[in-house]
């Protein structure tokens, strides 16, 4: 609370991104955490269909089903908070450890956000770079580090994002922003 009696607070707007690639967005709700007052709130649209209005392009019970769930963790309901996520994901990790490996090599599958197929090892070393690089977005936006992976995934992630800047940039350019400061470009990508 300031001198004054007024209550400080930050905001964040909720943005659902039906296209990555095109960096469109489309607000779908507002936190608001004001901590001296110990207060955090959380507003959506959750109605699918007002949800399909807004951005066509998404499964809209999916998007009104998160909103709904960080509205729970928002309000404290613990069966929506940490110690419920972290049992889902130990249950999901115990499935997929006993099921991936059964799978057949090179099986392909139609990943979830398009019409297009990738081998399963494809879509699971995009999984691998996605959660990568989101830690690290997670950890900067809140002032912790960065957390470390065990090195069969981030010399996957690495080689991953040095084809990808590669491809962009040209293999030339890689190589000197990795071995030679001086003559590197100002900025190498994979994005």
């Amino acid at each position: 609370m300031t001198d004054d009696g007024r209550i400080a607070y930050d905001f964040a707007v909720l943005r659902a991104v039906p296209h990555v690639h095109l960096g469109a967005f489309v607000p779908v709700g507002v936190v608001v955490h004001a901590r001296t007052a110990r207060y955090l709130g959380m507003r959506t649209v959750s109605d699918p269909a007002e949800l399909a209005a807004r951005v066509p392009d998404v499964d809209h019970e999916l998007l009104a089903r998160y909103l709904r769930s960080c509205c729970a963790v928002a309000a404290g309901d613990p069966a929506a908070g940490p110690v419920a996520l972290t049992a889902r994901a130990r249950d999901t990790l115990a499935r997929l450890t006993a099921r991936l490996p059964a799978l057949p090599p090179g099986l392909v599958i139609l990943v979830p956000w398009g019409p297009w197929p990738l081998t399963l090892d494809d879509f699971l070393v995009s999984r691998m770079m996605e959660i990568a690089v989101h830690a690290d977005d997670l950890a900067q936006s809140v002032g912790l580090p960065t957390p470390e992976f065990p090195a069969e995934v981030a010399d996957v992630v690495i080689v991953l994002l040095a084809r990808l800047a590669a491809r962009r940039h040209g293999a030339p350019a890689v190589i000197r922003a990795f071995s030679r400061a001086e003559r590197a470009p100002e900025h190498i990508a994979a994005f």
